[in-house]
């Protein structure tokens, strides 16, 4: 039976009589039929007492199996081997690249431009000059 004709069966309190072989018309016979709890099948008829199961079934514990310690082996020692002294190789010093000196750029020296004589400087250079020739 599928998830949804289950629902119908429930639904219309159909299910108990289903499982009980009683025809279908007859629902009368369970007025509580119609609500369903998720406990029982169409109400106040638990499951259990439909399906022949006990009602409140006592759950067996589980017994917890001893695990076995296993028993350590124990090591043989070995024979230490003398180890050979190795050669120590000299290493190669690496050769330092010299790093290139940038050339410093010389700075060009502005020269100073010699400053215009004013209108006003002028004029009284040309005076000065005057009167000393004049003398």
């Amino acid at each position: 039976m599928g998830a949804v004709e289950m629902r119908r069966c429930r639904r219309s309190g159909d299910l108990l009589l289903k499982l009980l072989g009683l025809p279908a018309a007859s629902t009368e016979a369970f007025p509580n039929s119609g609500d369903f709890r998720p406990g029982t099948l169409g109400g106040s008829i638990r499951r259990e007492v439909l399906c022949g199961l006990p009602v409140n079934p006592k759950k067996k514990k589980k017994k917890k199996k001893k695990k076995k310690k296993k028993k350590k082996k124990k090591k043989k020692k070995k024979k230490k081997k003398k180890k050979k002294k190795k050669k120590k190789k000299k290493k190669k010093k690496k050769k330092k690249k010299k790093k290139k000196k940038k050339k410093k750029k010389k700075k060009k020296k502005k020269k100073k431009k010699k400053k215009k004589t004013s209108a006003r400087d002028f004029f009284w250079c040309e005076r000065d000059l005057y009167l000393v020739h004049a003398n």
